[in-house]
């Protein structure tokens, strides 16, 4: 018996499960997929060149005067449009590639990964764990500013973007960050670097960190100018990869240690799932895929909260692994019959399109190692509907069935959706017709439990 299973059983209080559940959800909703702050950089590194065949200048964006600063400008501007002369009435906003640009800013020894890594993805802080690619030099002035935008990962394992920005005098200018969430709500979070530059005596850069999935955009600069270099973050190595799992940090924060405590108090309550079983948690991050997806692929290259779970299941000792959710629903004005609420798990995804028939699609996920879904994600005591008619049809034999506990139902995000058309029988009309349907696969964490006292 595990030694935390041991130290907690005598402590099972008249909590409920739905209470410790509910928790658990609140826990993992809270971590937020953005950081952002000040930090204090030597003076050599506001150090900046710029410039293409026409000759290079040098500024220092600590003190930089207004003349340097619309130097600056213009040669962003050009570089945006694609041409040699700025226009007068476009001169606002623009950016510079890293071939047109140099700067002395060095992210790493500013000791702002360390932070990020933290705060954002919840890994050990060391260099090699993230690689962190310079993109662009941004320049914003007086009536400048970004569109809202998500930034499309440039290979399958970037996670997130690092914007820097300059302590060039400005106001407005603030970064709104904002993120759609599955609980039918949107989290906003917003850093003016401009004021936040502003009230620091060491002379400092603000940093801003949030993951793919996190809308941005930069705010109208009221006045002054705001210079940003933009990063791309990327797990290291070539692509997820169970080879490139990342340590966990040596301190561990107050979040996972939240989790792990609500996560042992479920486990060792005798009235959860009594006889065993799965627990599952929709992904709370955005990541690649498509038709070629292997689930297990992302196992160890987590962010945030997914981390957490996948990390705290780990020093459980309980085995947890990535897995496609797939399940079947009808358009709006079709009948969809035995097709209804069939849902499925498995470690690749499983295309379909053009005609479709039932039981050889069921036959493929058979043959792909997947394993029906008794239940729905979102109707607890609800029995899927294909489950009910295979029942009917005495066809469940050697047919692999799992009963998930879901604590966080699968998400929009990850989501691959495939339409087809079927064929349905009106037995009584003695009619046949086509209907037409969708298969969505997500992406979720699956963890087999044993009963009480047997966890592991």
């Amino acid at each position: 018996m595990a030694h935390w299973y041991q130290q907690h059983l005598s402590s099972v209080t008249s909590a409920t499960v739905e209470r410790t559940i509910q928790s658990l959800r609140t826990i993992i909703r809270e971590q937020a997929p953005v950081t952002y702050g000040t930090c204090s950089i030597p003076t050599k590194d506001f150090t900046l060149y710029y410039g293409r065949s026409d000759g290079a200048r040098r500024i220092h964006l600590h003190n930089a005067s207004p003349a340097e600063m619309e130097l600056l400008l213009s040669a962003a501007v050009s570089r945006v449009n694609n041409q040699d002369v700025y226009a007068e009435n476009d001169r606002k906003a623009g950016s510079l590639d890293v071939e047109d640009f140099a700067t002395n800013f060095n992210v790493e020894r500013s000791g702002i990964l360390a932070r990020m890594k933290n705060d954002l993805l919840d890994r050990e802080s060391i260099a090699k764990s993230v690689d962190c690619e310079l993109y662009k030099l941004s320049v914003c002035g007086e009536g400048g500013c970004f569109k809202v935008h998500k930034d499309s990962p440039k290979s399958a394992n970037m996670f997130g973007s690092l914007v820097i920005v300059f302590p060039v005098p400005h106001t407005g200018g603030a970064v709104l960050l904002r993120r759609s969430s599955k609980f039918d709500s949107v989290q906003e979070w917003k850093f003016d670097s401009g004021r936040e530059l502003a009230t620091v005596a060491q002379p400092s850069v603000g940093y801003a960190a949030f993951s793919s999935d996190v809308e941005h955009e930069v705010a109208f600069v009221q006045s002054g100018y705001r210079v940003a270099l933009t990063y791309n973050l990327f797990l290291s190595g070539d692509d997820y990869s169970g080879k490139h799992t990342l340590p966990a940090s040596k301190t561990v924060d107050v979040h996972e240690t939240a989790f792990k405590a609500e996560m042992e108090k479920l486990l060792v309550n005798p009235t959860f799932l009594p006889h065993g079983g799965c627990i599952g948690f929709g992904l709370q991050h955005e990541y690649p895929i498509n038709n070629k997806t292997k689930a297990s692929a992302l196992a160890g290259c987590l962010k945030g909260n997914d981390a957490v779970i996948e990390r705290v299941f780990r020093h459980l000792a309980l085995p947890i692994q990535p897995k496609i959710h797939t399940a079947s629903s009808k358009n709006p004005d079709s009948y969809l019959g035995e097709l209804e609420a069939f849902q499925y798990l498995t470690d690749s995804v499983v295309t379909c399109g053009g005609y479709e028939d039932v039981d050889s699609l069921f036959a493929r996920f058979l043959g792909e190692k997947g394993v029906l879904l008794a239940r729905l994600p979102d109707g607890p005591s609800e029995l899927s509907a294909y489950y009910t008619y295979k029942i009917k049809k005495n066809e469940m034999d050697n047919i692999p069935i799992v009963d998930v506990e879901w604590i966080t139902c699968p998400t929009k995000y990850n989501r691959i959706r495939f339409e087809f058309a079927y064929e349905i029988h009106d037995e009584d009309a003695y009619e046949k017709s086509v209907g037409s349907a969708h298969l969505s696969g997500s992406v979720c964490l699956i963890a087999r439990i044993g009963p009480p006292g047997k966890r592991v």
